[in-house]
């Protein structure tokens, strides 16, 4: 799905050996909320720890016959992408590096999708916190609309 996707990007599927990337990655994806707690150093390593393994084995039970994917640039790796095709082409999850982010990366994947699931008839989905206004924003630039909502979350979908 992801071949001449642009921007020099590459895909490989996710393997143990991406662990340590992967938890470095999802700490950087938790910074900014930690920072506003009153958890030393340590402390917050151990939460990151337990709040990433939950995760994985949530996503890993979950969605097992997702597509997990590893991100490179360069050769080097700057995010993971998790999606799955069914009825609708459903992104579960992206993440990018800091120094990755607002460089245009996770717009031209999210064309991609975009592009895929119209060529495919398919409505292209994703969920959204509904505290993180960038990301919200950037999907509605590009044509999802929320269609529901719950106390965390905005699920939001393109039109056919």
């Amino acid at each position: 799905m992801f071949e001449n996707i642009g921007k020099n990007l590459i895909f490989k599927p996710q393997s143990q050996k991406d662990d340590e990337f992967l938890l470095s990655l999802y700490a950087s994806t938790r910074e900014d909320e930690l920072n506003m707690t009153f958890m030393d150093k340590e402390q917050k390593k151990v939460f990151i720890k337990q709040q990433f393994e939950a995760k994985t084995k949530d996503y890993s039970s979950k969605y097992k016959d997702a597509t997990f994917l590893i991100i490179y640039r360069k050769k080097k790796p700057i995010g993971r992408l998790i999606y799955k095709v069914s009825q609708v082409v459903h992104l579960i999850d992206i993440a990018l590096v800091k120094k990755s982010r607002s460089l245009g990366f996770g717009k031209e994947i999210l064309n991609h999708f975009i592009f895929y699931s119209r060529t495919h008839n398919k409505h292209f989905e994703l969920n959204v916190a509904v505290d993180n206004i960038k990301a919200l924003k950037l999907y509605q630039d590009l044509g999802l609309r929320v269609i529901r909502r719950n106390s965390y979350h905005y699920t939001m979908q393109t039109l056919l």
